[in-house]
């Protein structure tokens, strides 16, 4: 399944034509080039999209196997750090078990504030670090 093939099935459960469900984040000539696997969707107008259409992040992306799902909220998480968007870390740090730790630091690090961690948390986060490649930025 693509992100477009899931964007289209979406919508039909929503019951919304491609004008209503891009409206106001891309045109609906876009839209339905990337429904139709001729565009790709930048992940800000993706999420633009399912957040004014009321559809959790984990529910779209729940169709792609394990390693797919990862990949794609490194990708989310790493927009969000580009975009400063606070708001939207700290809500993926409360929802998404895995990423406490690691979010707990990056929301610190954006606010140019200390990360209050334990002593664990710092052995975790140095033990991911190689893993987590946003966080090399």
């Amino acid at each position: 399944m693509t992100i477009g093939e899931q964007l289209r099935e979406i919508r039909d459960s929503l019951n919304l034509t491609q004008t209503e469900m891009c409206a106001g984040v891309v045109t609906a000539s876009f839209y339905s080039r990337v429904e139709n696997r001729k565009s790709e969707i930048n992940i800000d107008d993706l999420l633009a999209i399912l957040k004014q259409n009321h559809v959790s992040i984990r529910d779209f992306f729940g169709v792609f196997d394990q390693s797919m799902q990862r990949s794609i909220q490194y990708c989310c998480i790493q927009s969000a750090i580009n975009n400063r968007n606070l708001a939207w870390l700290k809500k993926v740090q409360t929802d998404e078990p895995g990423f406490e730790v690691e979010l707990t630091a990056i929301i610190a690090t954006l606010l140019n504030k200390k990360a209050h961690l334990s002593d664990a948390a710092r052995r975790k986060i140095k033990s991911n670090f190689g893993r987590l490649e946003l966080l090399r930025n």
